[in-house]
């Protein structure tokens, strides 16, 4: 009697052709599973063809992680890789980009939502525990990231929004959010410094903000917002103080 198939043969079995959906044999140097007669395409044309968008719209919303991971511990991001130029353009065009996430990540965390289903991968590969972790809502509720937490660039998603809406962090927290079918909450080359500074994810202190967040005038308000599944903007670094503390565990271990 034959066993269930191996995590490695899962992983490593033909999987379709990013492009058409018929069996792939080809994996490119971007990681996409590619039929013969796709085997040459672009990232470009991956990104516009008609099975890129079938895979997205398969996944978006799924709500089941092993529509993504098929039972394996690591799979192949959906997304097609950011465009990569060859010599000196292909150069500039990568310092540009490296320079765009650095300025995001050097001002203060200010979150817009992003559509994950519109986005190009700067990584091949998703594990399937991150992905695990950041589906239970905990990075949201709490700041708390499933690894690299003393990592400034980890805390929030970081994307860069020109001609491709490019993830430079947060690619585990993109695919979770397809796979829930929901914005991914981001700091961007979009912000406005009007908005918001972010706290966690689920708490921010301003004004106003781009998200659908709920004001709150008391930490007691807020901490109902953000336990219901919500966002809460507040006024103060000392309501966002106090609600922290009303959300941090009895036992006084991270929140």
């Amino acid at each position: 009697m034959t066993g269930a198939p191996s995590k490695w043969e899962l992983m490593l079995s033909p999987k379709p052709c990013a492009m058409c959906g018929a069996s792939g044999f080809w994996v490119n140097r971007d990681g996409v599973e590619l039929c013969k007669r796709h085997r040459l395409a672009t990232p470009d044309e991956v990104a516009a063809s008609s099975g890129h968008q079938s895979a997205m719209d398969r996944l978006w919303g799924c709500g089941d992680i092993d529509v993504v991971f098929h039972r394996a511990d690591r799979v192949l991001l959906p997304w097609a890789r950011a465009s990569r130029r060859r010599g000196p353009t292909g150069i500039e065009q990568a310092t540009q980009l490296r320079t765009a996430a650095r300025d995001i990540v050097a001002r203060p965390p200010r979150l817009m939502e992003v559509d994950p289903r519109h986005l190009r991968a700067t990584q091949p590969w998703a594990l399937r525990h991150h992905v695990s972790y950041y589906l239970t809502g905990a990075w949201e509720r709490t700041g708390i990231t499933s690894a690299d937490r003393d990592s400034e660039a980890n805390r929030y998603p970081t994307i860069t929004l020109s001609a491709e809406r490019v993830i430079h962090t947060g690619h585990h927290r993109a695919l979770a959010a397809l796979i829930q079918g929901r914005a991914l909450l981001a700091r961007t080359t979009t912000d406005d410094p009007r908005w918001a500074v972010a706290v966690t994810p689920s708490l921010h202190v301003g004004t106003m903000t781009p998200l659908p967040a709920v004001s709150a005038s008391t930490p007691t308000e807020a901490a109902d917002v953000i336990n219901d599944g919500g966002i809460a903007l507040v006024a103060t670094q000392a309501v966002a103080n106090a609600t922290l503390n009303l959300l941090a565990p009895p036992s006084g271990g991270e929140r």
